[in-house]
C-alpha cells in the first residue's frame, strides 16, 4: 500500500516552461547577456529538474561571465521577480493534476511537493490553484544543498514524514517528469512514476510510466 506520495511541480503538476524561458531571457538581457546563446553553447546540458540557481550559474559561466562580474544573487533575484509575475498570470495546471493530488490526499497518509523551485514559487502555485489544502509539506530549492539528480531532496522529504506514522521508503511513491528527477528518486531508493513531458530529454527505466496524470491511480502501484 502506498502511504506517501511526493509530486514534482514543474511539468508534472504545472506547465511553467514558457515562464521559465521568459524570465531567464529577460533577466540575462537586463545584464546585457544573451540567454539563448548560452543555451546553444550548452545544448548537451540537461537542465530539467535542476535548481534554477544552478542552471543560471551554469548558463552565466558558459558565456564567460564570472561571479565577480555578475553575482549569482543579483541574477537570481532579477529572474525570480519576472518569473513569479509570469506564473501568477500564465501558468496552468496540467491535465489530471488536480484530480491526482486529490486522489493522493484521499488514499495516502502524506502528500508532498518536492520541487527544485523556490518556496515562493511552490506556494504561489499551490495558492493559485487552491491545492495547499491537500499538501502536508513542501521541499524546495532552499531546503537542500544539492539539487536533482542528487537524492537529497527526496531524503529530506522522507525525513519530514512524522515518525509516528511508521512509513517505510518502500511505501512511498515519487511522481516525476524529468530524467534528473527520476535519478534523484531512484538514488534515494523510492519507487518512481515517470510521466515524460514534451520537454523531457532521453529515456530512463522507472518503476512505472504514464502518459498523463489523468491515468494516475494509486491502486495500480504496489509496494
Amino acid at each position: 500500500m502506498i502511504r506517501a506520495v511526493f509530486f514534482d511541480l514543474d511539468e508534472t503538476l504545472v506547465d511553467a516552461m514558457a515562464c521559465h524561458l521568459q524570465a531567464s531571457r529577460q533577466a540575462f538581457a537586463h545584464f546585457g547577456l544573451d540567454y539563448d546563446q548560452a543555451c546553444k553553447l550548452s545544448s548537451d546540458y540537461d537542465s530539467l529538474g535542476r535548481r534554477i540557481n544552478e542552471i543560471l550559474e551554469f548558463r552565466r559561466n558558459i558565456l564567460g561571465v564570472n561571479q565577480a562580474t555578475l553575482p549569482l544573487e543579483k541574477l537570481t533575484t532579477a529572474r525570480e521577480n519576472i518569473f513569479l509575475k509570469c506564473v501568477s498570470q500564465k501558468v496552468k495546471l496540467l491535465p489530471g493534476a488536480r484530480q491526482a493530488v486529490i486522489h493522493a490526499r484521499k488514499n495516502s497518509a502524506i502528500v508532498a511537493v518536492t520541487s527544485s523551485g523556490t518556496r515562493k514559487y511552490i506556494n504561489l502555485c499551490l495558492k493559485k490553484f487552491n491545492l495547499q489544502q491537500y499538501i502536508d509539506f513542501i521541499v524546495g530549492e532552499q531546503d537542500v544543498n544539492q539539487g536533482k539528480p542528487h537524492p537529497e531532496i527526496y531524503n529530506q522529504a522522507f525525513s519530514l514524514i512524522p515518525k509516528k506514522l511508521n512509513i517505510k521508503k518502500s511505501q512511498c511513491l515519487v511522481i516525476e517528469d524529468s530524467i534528473n528527477g527520476v535519478k534523484a528518486a531512484q538514488a534515494a531508493n523510492f519507487k518512481v512514476v515517470f510521466i515524460p513531458s514534451k520537454y523531457s530529454r532521453g529515456t530512463i527505466k522507472a518503476d512505472y510510466q504514464l502518459s498523463s496524470l489523468k491515468q494516475f491511480n494509486l491502486t495500480n502501484f504496489t509496494t
